[in-house]
Protein backbone atom coordinates (compact mmCIF):
# COMPACT_ATOMS: atom_id res chain seq x y z
CA UNK A 1 0.00 0.00 0.00
CA UNK A 2 2.89 2.38 0.74
CA UNK A 3 4.17 2.01 -2.82
CA UNK A 4 0.70 2.77 -4.23
CA UNK A 5 0.36 5.75 -1.91
CA UNK A 6 3.73 7.16 -3.01
CA UNK A 7 2.87 6.73 -6.69
CA UNK A 8 -0.55 8.31 -6.12
CA UNK A 9 0.83 11.36 -4.31
CA UNK A 10 3.72 11.82 -6.73
CA UNK A 11 1.39 11.64 -9.71
CA UNK A 12 -0.60 14.55 -8.27
CA UNK A 13 2.47 16.65 -7.59
CA UNK A 14 4.09 16.12 -10.99
CA UNK A 15 0.89 16.99 -12.83
CA UNK A 16 0.78 20.51 -11.44
CA UNK A 17 1.97 23.76 -12.92
CA UNK A 18 2.95 26.75 -10.84
CA UNK A 19 -0.70 27.95 -10.78
CA UNK A 20 -1.98 25.78 -7.94
CA UNK A 21 -5.34 27.57 -7.75
CA UNK A 22 -6.24 26.48 -11.29
CA UNK A 23 -7.66 22.98 -10.96
CA UNK A 24 -7.49 22.47 -14.74
CA UNK A 25 -3.75 21.94 -14.18
CA UNK A 26 -4.43 18.67 -12.34
CA UNK A 27 -4.68 15.37 -14.18
CA UNK A 28 -6.20 12.02 -13.34
CA UNK A 29 -4.80 9.24 -15.54
CA UNK A 30 -3.62 11.98 -17.93
CA UNK A 31 -7.10 13.53 -18.19
CA UNK A 32 -7.89 17.11 -17.10
CA UNK A 33 -10.94 19.28 -16.66
CA UNK A 34 -11.95 20.96 -19.94
CA UNK A 35 -10.44 18.06 -21.94
CA UNK A 36 -12.63 16.29 -24.43
CA UNK A 37 -13.30 12.67 -23.44
CA UNK A 38 -12.75 11.92 -27.14
CA UNK A 39 -9.01 12.59 -26.62
CA UNK A 40 -8.90 9.57 -24.34
CA UNK A 41 -11.76 7.24 -25.32
CA UNK A 42 -13.67 6.41 -28.48
CA UNK A 43 -17.27 7.62 -28.69
CA UNK A 44 -18.51 4.03 -28.65
CA UNK A 45 -16.60 3.45 -25.38
CA UNK A 46 -18.04 6.61 -23.84
CA UNK A 47 -21.54 5.48 -24.73
CA UNK A 48 -20.88 2.18 -22.89
CA UNK A 49 -19.77 3.90 -19.65
CA UNK A 50 -22.09 3.33 -16.72
CA UNK A 51 -24.19 6.47 -16.29
CA UNK A 52 -26.44 7.81 -13.57
CA UNK A 53 -29.26 9.05 -15.80
CA UNK A 54 -31.74 7.37 -13.45
CA UNK A 55 -30.97 9.85 -10.65
CA UNK A 56 -33.48 12.65 -10.31
CA UNK A 57 -31.95 15.82 -11.81
CA UNK A 58 -32.44 18.40 -14.52
CA UNK A 59 -29.83 16.51 -16.64
CA UNK A 60 -27.67 19.58 -17.21
CA UNK A 61 -24.76 17.17 -16.66
CA UNK A 62 -24.39 13.46 -17.19
CA UNK A 63 -22.45 11.50 -14.58
CA UNK A 64 -20.64 8.57 -16.16
CA UNK A 65 -17.99 6.19 -14.91
CA UNK A 66 -15.71 3.46 -16.13
CA UNK A 67 -13.78 0.83 -14.18
CA UNK A 68 -10.23 -0.33 -14.82
CA UNK A 69 -10.26 -2.90 -17.62
CA UNK A 70 -13.58 -1.76 -19.13
CA UNK A 71 -11.99 0.43 -21.83
CA UNK A 72 -8.96 0.48 -24.09
CA UNK A 73 -7.31 3.12 -21.89
CA UNK A 74 -4.81 1.72 -19.43
CA UNK A 75 -5.30 2.96 -15.86
CA UNK A 76 -1.98 3.34 -14.04
CA UNK A 77 -3.21 4.35 -10.58
CA UNK A 78 -6.99 4.48 -10.29
CA UNK A 79 -9.49 1.61 -10.18
CA UNK A 80 -12.40 3.74 -11.40
CA UNK A 81 -12.89 7.08 -13.18
CA UNK A 82 -15.98 9.29 -13.03
CA UNK A 83 -16.82 12.17 -15.39
CA UNK A 84 -19.34 15.01 -15.56
CA UNK A 85 -20.18 16.25 -19.06
CA UNK A 86 -23.16 17.86 -20.78
CA UNK A 87 -25.48 15.23 -22.32
CA UNK A 88 -25.87 16.98 -25.70
CA UNK A 89 -22.22 18.00 -26.07
CA UNK A 90 -20.79 16.11 -29.07
CA UNK A 91 -17.26 17.01 -27.87
CA UNK A 92 -17.82 15.46 -24.40
CA UNK A 93 -16.04 18.29 -22.56
CA UNK A 94 -15.22 17.33 -18.96
CA UNK A 95 -16.54 19.63 -16.20
CA UNK A 96 -15.83 17.27 -13.32
CA UNK A 97 -13.45 14.32 -12.99
CA UNK A 98 -12.84 11.87 -10.17
CA UNK A 99 -10.54 8.90 -9.68
CA UNK A 100 -11.09 6.17 -7.10
CA UNK A 101 -8.66 3.79 -5.45
CA UNK A 102 -10.18 0.74 -3.75
CA UNK A 103 -9.04 -0.08 -0.20
CA UNK A 104 -8.88 -3.40 1.63
CA UNK A 105 -9.70 -1.97 5.05
CA UNK A 106 -11.03 1.03 6.95
CA UNK A 107 -7.53 1.75 8.30
CA UNK A 108 -5.98 1.65 4.83
CA UNK A 109 -8.59 4.10 3.51
CA UNK A 110 -8.17 6.49 6.45
CA UNK A 111 -4.38 6.52 6.06
CA UNK A 112 -4.61 7.12 2.32
CA UNK A 113 -7.15 9.94 2.75
CA UNK A 114 -5.02 11.56 5.46
CA UNK A 115 -1.89 11.54 3.26
CA UNK A 116 -3.70 12.88 0.19
CA UNK A 117 -5.39 15.68 2.17
CA UNK A 118 -2.01 16.60 3.65
CA UNK A 119 -0.41 16.81 0.22
CA UNK A 120 -3.33 18.66 -1.37
CA UNK A 121 -3.27 21.16 1.51
CA UNK A 122 0.44 21.75 0.94
CA UNK A 123 -0.26 22.50 -2.73
CA UNK A 124 -3.16 24.89 -2.01
CA UNK A 125 -1.36 27.07 0.49
CA UNK A 126 -3.50 29.17 2.85
CA UNK A 127 -6.54 26.96 2.20
CA UNK A 128 -8.10 25.02 5.05
CA UNK A 129 -10.08 21.94 3.99
CA UNK A 130 -13.79 21.94 4.79
CA UNK A 131 -14.77 18.57 6.28
CA UNK A 132 -18.22 17.07 5.98
CA UNK A 133 -19.59 13.59 6.57
CA UNK A 134 -22.95 11.95 6.04
CA UNK A 135 -24.67 8.59 5.73
CA UNK A 136 -24.75 7.40 2.13
CA UNK A 137 -28.35 7.18 0.86
CA UNK A 138 -27.57 4.05 -1.22
CA UNK A 139 -27.22 2.01 2.00
CA UNK A 140 -30.71 1.65 3.47
CA UNK A 141 -29.21 0.40 6.76
CA UNK A 142 -27.66 3.85 7.28
CA UNK A 143 -24.29 2.32 8.19
CA UNK A 144 -22.28 3.32 5.10
CA UNK A 145 -20.76 6.77 5.34
CA UNK A 146 -18.97 9.36 3.22
CA UNK A 147 -16.25 11.63 4.62
CA UNK A 148 -15.22 14.54 2.41
CA UNK A 149 -12.39 17.04 2.76
CA UNK A 150 -12.72 19.76 0.14
CA UNK A 151 -10.79 22.84 -0.82
CA UNK A 152 -12.53 25.57 -2.78
CA UNK A 153 -10.03 27.18 -5.14
CA UNK A 154 -9.84 30.87 -5.93
CA UNK A 155 -10.16 30.40 -9.68
CA UNK A 156 -12.60 27.85 -10.90
CA UNK A 157 -13.83 25.10 -8.63
CA UNK A 158 -12.87 22.70 -5.90
CA UNK A 159 -10.80 19.65 -5.17
CA UNK A 160 -12.28 17.04 -2.84
CA UNK A 161 -10.84 13.94 -1.21
CA UNK A 162 -13.71 11.58 -0.44
CA UNK A 163 -13.78 8.36 1.61
CA UNK A 164 -16.66 6.01 0.79
CA UNK A 165 -16.87 3.70 3.79
CA UNK A 166 -19.24 1.00 2.54
CA UNK A 167 -20.39 -1.76 4.88
CA UNK A 168 -19.95 -5.40 3.85
CA UNK A 169 -23.69 -5.65 3.14
CA UNK A 170 -23.40 -3.18 0.26
CA UNK A 171 -22.08 -4.31 -3.15
CA UNK A 172 -19.57 -1.44 -3.43
CA UNK A 173 -15.93 -1.47 -2.26
CA UNK A 174 -14.44 0.93 0.24
CA UNK A 175 -12.60 3.60 -1.72
CA UNK A 176 -10.90 6.96 -1.72
CA UNK A 177 -11.87 9.29 -4.55
CA UNK A 178 -10.16 12.51 -5.51
CA UNK A 179 -12.45 14.81 -7.51
CA UNK A 180 -11.87 18.06 -9.37
CA UNK A 181 -15.07 19.96 -10.17
CA UNK A 182 -15.86 23.28 -11.82
CA UNK A 183 -17.98 25.80 -9.93
CA UNK A 184 -20.91 25.09 -12.24
CA UNK A 185 -20.84 21.35 -11.47
CA UNK A 186 -20.63 22.07 -7.74
CA UNK A 187 -23.67 24.35 -8.00
CA UNK A 188 -25.55 21.75 -10.05
CA UNK A 189 -24.83 18.97 -7.52
CA UNK A 190 -25.92 21.24 -4.67
CA UNK A 191 -29.15 22.22 -6.45
CA UNK A 192 -30.04 18.65 -7.44
CA UNK A 193 -28.74 16.57 -4.54
CA UNK A 194 -28.10 18.99 -1.69
CA UNK A 195 -24.51 17.77 -1.26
Amino acid sequence: MKKLLTIFILSLCFMLSSKADDITDFQIEGISLKDSLLKHFSESEIKRFYNYDNLPSDMKYRIAEVNRGESTKKFNIYDNLQFFYKPNDKNYIIYGIGGSVFCNSHKECLNLKKEIVKDITSIFKNKIPQNISFKHPDDKSGKSTVEISKIVTAKNGQVAVEYYNWTKKVKYKKNIRITFSTNDVIKWISNNYGA
